[in-house]
């Protein structure tokens, strides 16, 4: 699921960056990008200090946001195993909160494939031609990853 998120992820910034996307289709994938930030800097432990989880992050930031994303899940899903593992956290509101490993993974995974779902509807439109980020097309594409 990494691959494929990481995978879709890159599709469609390509695919906004070819058809130039609107700053409402930029957004929806800075707040993908942003998000797993997020995330990252709470299952680290380390206090989050990048862009707001609904600033519209500027093309090239993001595209280098996406590859730390990438590498950072690729590092933690190497060294972490147990996916049992609970993780505490603050929520962006201040309440603490506790999730296992699965469940963030899950979430992120999904999270992602809504917002990139709502990206291609927008691109529809307005006539243009979405990026094609079905998992199913991964899967034809990298059969057993």
């Amino acid at each position: 699921m990494l691959a494929y998120n990481i995978w879709a992820n890159n599709l469609v910034f390509q695919s906004l960056t070819e058809h130039n996307g609107n700053p409402e289709m930029w957004a929806k994938l800075s707040h993908v990008v942003v998000a797993e930030q997020l995330w990252q800097s709470r299952l680290s432990g380390i206090p989050y200090s990048g862009p707001g989880v609904f600033d519209l992050v500027e093309p090239l930031l993001l595209q280098d946001l996406m590859e730390k994303n990438a590498r950072a899940w690729a590092q933690l899903l190497e060294t972490e195993t147990d996916l049992s593992k609970s993780y505490d956290y603050r929520l962006l509101n201040g309440t603490e909160s506790r999730s296992v490993l699965s469940d963030i993974l899950t979430h992120i995974f999904n999270h992602g494939s809504y917002h990139r779902g709502q990206i291609a509807t927008m691109m529809r439109q307005e006539g243009l031609q979405p990026a094609i980020t079905d998992f199913i097309a991964f899967a034809r594409l990298h059969p057993g990853n």
